[in-house]
């Protein structure tokens, strides 16, 4: 409940008010903000509200039992199956549990923010699904790779100079293109060539911001241009001892998700029984272990939203990057890494069932959502 509350009113309301026309006070930033997210809150809490009057319910198929009566004092001796429900006999297969086959629905409210938070999880899971494949791929390679094309020599002044004119030749071609493209749509509209070289411009764009960071690491500058050449090259390192450590975390999860998730019956419980082993040896090693699985998939999810941002098939929403994000793209992209968390908590549920047997968590995602009405069949991994 607390994710949907950042999620749906904190978050939009900062975002409405860093939004805000700047000629406007702050009291005007702050009613602006206010009546938006009044709007939006209105509508969702109808649709939360209807919703949840109509199908907030926890539908469960159970096994109907019948079984009569008999004095306590009657001898028992014998007694293969049942008591019958009519005449209190002796014996017969009416309410085996083995034998019978009758089954009914037995129904029960679920709390509203056990609902809000089953109905934020059909929207992180698609999320999750998009930014975890793409980062679970992205993350150790462009650690490893980064290592691989590491800047391995301090760059000279004069080759400084060199690489800087060549950089501000490709600068200036950009803003040349740019100028004739901006030309282009006031007197022809965005047509598809036009959509076609803005593209092209902005991946030029982009590699030549790289090219620029990657030209400063060659040469820095400055009292402490030393250290910040230290620096460097131990961040190199560290990033390939990162890429090898995720490297081994994604093929173990894959290797989790194919024995114990898709499989039915599940093949192993392979991590769950790594994390009993480790809390056998000592309690926190297995937590720590169990933590740190999880707060994997949550790693990978923000390298996934980094890598893509909200990418709606020919133009990215708010993208991500480093040192030169607005605080509306960083609040929005919060937004999305929060909702993706829902749905990671739920997986983990999932994957680890046996280690988290009985917990909250289990009761909540594996027991009370994914029987919700209406939903639960989203929900459903194995039948």
């Amino acid at each position: 409940m607390t994710t949907a509350l950042y999620v749906f009113i904190v978050i939009p309301f900062a975002m409405f008010f860093y939004e805000a026309d700047s000629e406007l006070t702050m009291r005007g930033k702050l009613l602006f903000a206010t009546k938006m997210v009044s709007m939006s809150f209105t509508v969702l809490a109808l649709v939360f509200g209807i919703a949840y009057g109509l199908a907030g319910f926890v539908d469960y198929e159970v096994e109907r039992l019948e079984s009569g009566l008999v004095p306590l004092g009657r001898s028992l001796d014998g007694v293969s199956s049942c008591i019958l429900p009519d005449a209190g006999a002796i014996g017969g297969l009416l309410c085996d549990a083995i034998a019978t086959q009758a089954k009914e629905t037995w129904s029960m409210r679920t709390s509203f923010p056990v609902y809000v938070a089953a109905i934020t999880s059909i929207i992180g899971w698609l999320l999750f699904m998009v930014f975890a494949g793409v980062g679970a791929v992205a993350l150790p390679l462009d650690w490893i790779h980064a290592f691989v094309n590491r800047p391995r020599t301090w760059m000279t002044r004069s080759e400084y100079i060199k690489e800087a004119g060549v950089l501000g030749k490709r600068a200036t071609d950009i803003k040349r293109a740019a100028t004739a493209l901006r030309q282009e749509e006031m007197n022809n509209g965005r047509t598809r060539k036009w959509r076609k070289d803005m593209a092209a411009v902005s991946q030029a764009m982009s590699l030549l911001e790289e090219d620029e960071d990657r030209l400063l690491e060659c040469y820095p500058q400055g009292e402490d241009a030393d250290v910040s050449w230290t620096f460097t090259v131990m961040s190199y390192w560290a990033k390939l001892v990162g890429g090898v450590v995720s490297t081994i975390a994604t093929m173990l999860w894959v290797v989790h998700i194919i024995l114990y998730v898709f499989s039915d019956p599940p093949v192993h419980p392979f991590l769950n029984d790594l994390f009993v082993e480790l809390d056998k040896a000592f309690p926190l090693f297995g937590i720590a272990a169990f933590a740190l699985f999880c707060f994997y998939l949550i790693i990978i999810v923000m390298k996934g939203n980094m890598k893509l941002g909200l990418c709606l098939v020919v133009f990215t929403i708010h993208p991500m990057r480093l040192g030169n994000t607005l605080m509306s793209s960083f609040l929005f992209n919060t937004a999305l890494i929060m909702v993706c968390s829902v749905a990671v908590i739920q997986f983990c549920a999932t994957a680890f069932a046996v280690y988290a047997n009985e917990t909250d968590i289990q009761r909540i995602f594996g027991d009370e959502i994914e029987n919700l009405r209406g939903i639960k069949y989203l929900y459903k991994v194995r039948e």
